[in-house]
């Protein structure tokens, strides 16, 4: 299992980072991302197994952080990964895997 303690989403260029690292232009159309969102900027110790399909049953630890939005609202602080923040990191998955899989 991969492990990650952070993760950085920025829809508008398809960037989604880890500690692991950072790749732009993915095709994030199909996460759900809300319109209205700017970037979602999250901090967990403890990171679930993406593979395992139960991955809203899962403890996230002592995780935080706050998703950014594209007009003047505040910042809304999360202590729980919503679901399309979870496809994203499934994108950023599937890339990081498929790289290392063609540099081997």
């Amino acid at each position: 299992m991969l492990q990650t303690h952070k993760l950085t989403i920025i829809p508008i260029d398809g960037t989604v980072g880890t500690d692991q690292g950072g790749f732009i232009e993915l095709d994030l159309s199909s996460c759900g991302i809300p319109t209205n969102v700017h970037a979602l900027q999250w901090n967990n110790p403890v990171w679930p197994d993406p593979n395992n399909s139960h991955l809203e049953g899962l403890e996230y630890g002592q995780g935080t952080g706050w998703i950014e939005f594209k007009s003047n609202d505040a910042n809304l602080n999360i202590t729980e990964l919503p679901q399309w923040a979870l496809n994203c990191y499934q994108v950023w998955l599937n890339f990081y895997n498929s790289q290392n899989s063609q540099n081997t």
